[in-house]
């Protein structure tokens, strides 16, 4: 991974399963991991070796933990509101 990727958890049929390796995966500070929302996580690789990164991508593909390309890092709610300057006219 050696990066930060998003998950969804929509499909994944046994989430107490999942949550368990991520938490013992960041206990051992391989990785850091977030719930954007209830169904979407945020995994940050810390220090993953290339064969953990291999065994957590076929963990999370073996227990239907999809990658989510759709969203990114700079997607946020607040982004969607817009600032207008007060002085301008309008």
């Amino acid at each position: 991974m050696k990066s930060t990727k998003f998950y969804s958890l929509d499909e994944c049929l046994d989430k107490d399963k999942v949550i368990e390796r991520l938490d013992k995966l960041a206990d051992d500070r391989k990785i850091d991991y977030d719930y954007i929302d209830a169904d979407l996580i945020k995994i940050k690789d810390l220090s993953l070796s290339i064969k953990e990164t291999k065994d957590l991508s076929k963990f999370l593909s073996d227990n239907d933990v999809l990658e989510d390309f759709d969203f990114e890092d700079d997607d946020d709610a607040d982004d969607d509101f817009i600032e207008y300057d007060s002085d301008e006219d309008y």
